[in-house]
């Protein structure tokens, strides 16, 4: 079974698909059914009181399906929820126990093999102890039940754990020689996915497509059928059951059918379409689109959805100090600035280096009353480019780019295409920059900036 995209640009979690894209296939269900019902209500009247008419509608179609494993996609289909691919500069913090003995001077040593053995990845090379969280120790007495809590040293800096160095962590040395479990989290980015399921996060619209077998009566040969509901809708209330014993849980995804289109007519709404192949007869020439002509009030089967473009934002750069107006208030200061920075661009990932770190860089309060408020900052101006002529088709993170900001451009020596964006370094150095741009007729691009402190 193939769930796709409903509609243009449609999102699941933090990915956007185009229209009838595969979302997410079901290879391993158990069961399925699909249950039509209808009210009925009745005239009825004369001797016995006998029903005379029936008048039908209300009608509701519920399709289910029983799968017998789950993967993260599948999920996050289910609940609504954002499914998260964590990469640098946005790891996850992955909480972690392990039972230890105290030794000599209270030192608790963490090996790459614990860490292995505790998250299942064996062919990692290192983890990352975070110093970000307070870590403890709980002492284990002899009946196997908490018997004392001790805290940890705090870290100064993240601790890398490799082979040939282990991490060690330090509590009361009176604790030598007792067993406790640490707590602490690592961080981890590319063996991490995190499913994000939140108060407003509800199963959505598919268009489904599922694949049975229909046996013939004559021959007993095994014939392909597709069940097509072109528009359900996923109920999101869901049972998710974990036990030590007993047959490993399943999960059902329960979809209420909707009139819809289907990809192969345009011309009829329908709940739900099965196609039986036949044994007999040979096949027909491709039927032409054009037999079936679609109303005003119909998609039209001439023009399918396809995914529209992204913003390429692969020409962004920095401003160039020769480019700053001279009579702009703080030329000297954002001159400073941008010779120790340096920015590179890797798809929609921009990363700026500041020579020095952020401490090295001038400070002041900027002049534009929507950024004054901030106070004195270490800004840096960047050239974001939108691939494009025209900069006001575009809205960032909503706002519409107008006139004003070509005009701004122009003023800093940037070419048509691209606008001026000025960041708070250090604000982005706690915690990178995200912004999304927008048009008519490309798809939603968001773009994250990565600050870097270099010698």
């Amino acid at each position: 079974m193939t769930f796709k995209a409903a509609a243009k640009n449609q999102k699941v979690g933090n990915k956007v698909f185009a229209k009838y894209q595969p979302v997410f296939m079901i290879d391993t269900a158990r069961t399925s059914n699909f249950e039509q019902a209808s009210t009925t209500v009745y005239a009825q009247g004369g001797r016995g009181y006998a029903r005379l008419l029936a008048w039908e509608g209300e009608k509701t179609m519920t399709f289910t399906v029983e799968d017998a494993l789950m993967s993260p996609m599948g999920l996050a289909v289910l609940s609504g929820a954002g499914l998260i691919n964590h990469k640098i500069g946005d790891s996850a913090r992955v909480h972690v126990t392990l039972e230890k003995t105290v030794g000599e001077k209270g030192a608790i040593e963490i090996e790459l093999s614990d860490l292995k053995e505790e998250t299942g990845i064996d062919n990692a090379t290192k983890f990352t102890i975070c110093n970000c969280i307070p870590m403890y120790a709980t002492v284990i007495g002899a009946s196997g039940m908490a018997d004392d809590f001790l805290t940890v040293n705090e870290l100064e800096t993240a601790v890398e754990v490799t082979d040939a160095a282990p991490a060690t962590l330090t509590v009361d040395a009176a604790a030598a020689g007792k067993t406790v479990v640490v707590d602490f989290y690592l961080a981890m980015t590319n063996s991490v996915q995190t499913i994000t399921i939140g108060p407003e996060d509800f199963g959505g619209y598919y268009y489904v497509e599922a694949q049975t077998l229909f046996r013939d009566e004559a021959t007993g040969k095994d014939l392909a059928a597709n069940i097509t509901f072109p528009k359900v809708k996923i109920q999101s209330g869901f049972t998710f059951t974990m036990a030590a014993s007993g047959d490993p849980s399943t999960f059902n995804f329960t979809m209420d059918a909707f009139p819809g289109y289907t990809i192969t007519r345009c011309d009829k709404k329908t709940m739900c379409d099965i196609q039986i192949l036949s044994v007999a007869g040979e096949e027909d020439t491709c039927l032409d689109c054009d037999v079936t002509k679609p109303t005003e009030e119909t998609p039209s089967f001439k023009e399918p959805d396809v995914p529209t473009p992204a913003v390429n934002v692969s020409g962004s750069t920095k401003v160039g100090t020769d480019t700053i107006p001279s009579s702009w208030e703080h030329t000297a200061e954002y001159q400073a600035n941008q010779n120790a920075t340096t920015v590179a661009v890797d798809g929609t990932d921009i990363t700026v280096s500041v020579a020095g770190g952020v401490a090295a860089l001038e400070k002041w309060t900027s002049t534009d009353p929507s950024q004054a408020t901030y106070g004195d900052k270490p800004w840096i101006a960047l050239a974001i480019s939108t691939g494009t002529d025209d900069i006001t088709n575009f809205k960032y993170d909503g706002h519409q780019l107008t006139q004003s900001d070509v005009e701004d451009a122009a003023a800093w020596g940037v070419g048509a295409g691209s606008f001026i964006l000025r960041i708070k370094a250090d604000d982005v150095k706690a915690t990178p920059k995200t912004f999304t741009l927008s048009a008519d007729g490309y798809k939603d691009t968001t773009c994250t900036i990565t600050l870097v402190e270099t010698a």
